[in-house]
């Protein structure tokens, strides 16, 4: 019976701090308003490949596909 208890308090302790460990990092959340801000500035100064190309790298999104296929230019016969 001992070493039922001393389990069950082993997993007591366990989940107590995995708990405590919870609790102190929902302590350094941000506001959703700088959280916005965040996104918005990461949104503006990272390169986005679909949107805003850079010509020094291929990108196979851009340019034409000239294969054929639903997207590529070919004949609808």
């Amino acid at each position: 019976m001992s070493r039922m208890n001393d389990f069950v308090l082993q997993q007591l302790l366990q989940e107590n701090e995995r708990l405590r460990k919870e609790l102190e990092s929902s302590k350094r959340a941000i506001k959703v308003s700088e959280a916005c801000k965040d996104i918005i500035d990461f949104c503006e100064n990272t390169s986005d490949m679909i949107t805003k190309p850079d010509p020094s790298i291929k990108n196979r999104f851009h340019g034409n596909p000239g294969g054929g296929g639903l997207c590529g230019g070919g004949s609808n016969d």
